[in-house]
């Protein structure tokens, strides 16, 4: 509001401008807040399809299983 005033040419401080919009009622919008939009659940899916239709990535898992940390990871 203050930018828009000043930039019409009007003499008005930040201050003034914040006091009058206080009176009169008004109040800036707010910022949207960041929503999130990525399903945090979708590696459970992956991994059922992957394993579902290609069966070397079944056996490359299976392989990857057998190593410790491996295994670890991927059952978590």
């Amino acid at each position: 509001m203050h930018r828009e005033l000043v930039d019409e040419g009007l003499p008005i401080g930040r201050r003034r401008t914040a006091r009058l919009m206080r009176e009169n009622g008004l109040a800036a919008r707010q910022k949207r807040r960041f929503k999130r939009t990525t399903d945090s659940t979708h590696s459970e899916r992956f991994l059922e399809l992957m394993t579902e239709h290609y069966p070397a990535w079944r056996e490359a898992r299976a392989e990857l299983n057998e190593l410790p940390l491996a295994a670890e990871v991927w059952n978590e």
